[in-house]
């Protein structure tokens, strides 16, 4: 069975890894973490139940650093995940998540520069009684400390992670950085489960250090295995009930209102005095309505051409608080910011081509001039907006054009 849950692991790793797409990179994060956590695993119960030499061999001690990994990597997918305009990918300070996996590299590197013949002789005695692990040659500390610092650690991250979620839950649903609505249950599994793996992984350690590591012990320390153990099989199978966080989602085809960018779609308001709408309103419609206002004459001047423009500088320029836009673009509006932002350009674009201001522009300058910072995204979000290229729709206007022309001659 441990053996098992262990490959489930492997194969849950490599399944994250294969469906990774642009629209679910930071499962690129999640994949590592089940597979730092399977080797681990892996290699744990090969020590206490399989007892296979060469695998020992191979795995032990190197995969006792790997567990140092994974908390780390957790907390990174929970924090890249939830933490609005967080980067993708790893910022320079960010490296010294890894200093724990590095310290317990540095302190097995005497074992790894044993010859064959005394390392087979260990892995003998290993298999014989578990407990002979702490015999283990290290560098900085005895072995048996980190059978307590890395669940500890661990545990920490998780606790860390935790309070990213509390913090971000109420905002996230209206996240900018993706399209994606993964689901908080999800995130919030992943953190229990972990966690829980780690406390009583460090629980087991605290048992066998005060067991005096006797071979009688290994049968009860092989039944408190099962604890950690189930929570991974736990966290193993939850993830096919979440297929978002595997394949990305797929998002709902809603009813859009159309709009203009300057008008933002709050045409809805513009049949009623805003004061009899406020005071008839929920107070989520009330601060709808009071951003659309102020959006309103914010777009007048087209902040949204400038490259970069991101929700961010709205708050900055407005004084709107960045989960409120979140929220009014993606729950009442029905759309995301960046597409907004796209089609909103493209709304431009399409003027410049119509009022004949295009003519002598480049596709390359053109596309910069819109606030695209490459001609292949101009070209992509033109063609998703209007079913064309930007050289296909200025044919079309010029055949209108001449079309119109001729009717008049």
């Amino acid at each position: 069975m441990f053996e098992i849950v262990s490959f489930f692991g492997l194969m849950v790793s490599a399944l994250l890894i294969i469906n990774t797409s642009l629209e679910n990179k930071l499962n690129i994060y999640l994949s590592l973490f089940f597979l730092t956590v399977s080797i681990f695993s892996l290699t744990r119960n090969f020590v206490f139940y399989v007892n296979h030499p060469f695998i020992l061999y191979y795995f032990m001690p190197g995969a006792i650093p790997l567990f140092n990994l994974s908390a780390p990597i957790l907390f990174l997918y929970i924090k890249k995940s939830m933490v609005p305009n967080e980067p993708e990918h790893f910022k320079r300070d960010e490296w010294i998540h890894f200093l724990p996996f590095l310290i317990s590299f540095i302190n097995i590197i005497p074992h790894l520069l044993l010859s064959a013949d005394v390392k087979i002789e260990f892995i003998r005695a290993l298999i014989l009684n578990p407990f002979k692990l702490v015999q283990l040659k290290t560098l900085l500390f005895p072995i048996q400390y980190n059978l307590l610092f890395r669940p500890f650690i661990g545990f920490l991250y998780c606790f860390a992670a935790l309070k990213i979620y509390l913090n971000h839950k109420d905002h996230f649903i209206a996240n900018e950085k993706s399209n994606n609505q993964s689901n908080l249950n999800w995130y919030l599994l992943l953190i229990i489960c972990a966690g829980m793996n780690f406390l009583s992984s460090f629980l087991i350690g605290l048992f066998a250090q005060h067991g005096a590591y006797k071979v009688q012990d290994v049968s009860e320390v092989k039944l408190f295995m099962l604890v950690p153990t189930l929570f991974l099989l736990f966290l193993n199978s939850s993830i096919f009930f979440f297929p978002r966080v595997v394949y990305g989602v797929i998002r709902k085809k809603t009813n859009r209102k159309e709009y203009s960018p300057e008008k933002l779609v709050f045409n809805d308001y513009a049949q009623a005095p805003i004061r009899n709408l406020v005071a008839e309103s929920s107070d989520a419609d009330s601060t709808n309505v009071i951003i659309s206002r102020k959006l309103a004459e914010y777009f007048q001047k087209k902040p949204y051409l400038q490259p970069g423009f991101t929700l961010s500088i709205i708050t900055q320029d407005t004084n709107l608080p960045y989960h409120q836009l979140t929220a009014y673009y993606n729950n009442y509006l029905g759309i995301n910011f960046n597409e907004w932002k796209n089609n909103a350009r493209i709304e431009y674009a399409m003027e410049l081509i119509k009022d004949g201001k295009a003519k002598n522009l480049t596709l390359e300058s053109i596309a910069y001039t819109c606030g695209f910072l490459s001609r292949s995204n101009f070209v992509n979000s033109f063609r998703k907006k209007t079913g064309l290229t930007p050289s296909e729709y200025l044919k079309s206007v010029q055949q209108d054009s001449m079309v119109i022309t001729l009717g008049f001659s």
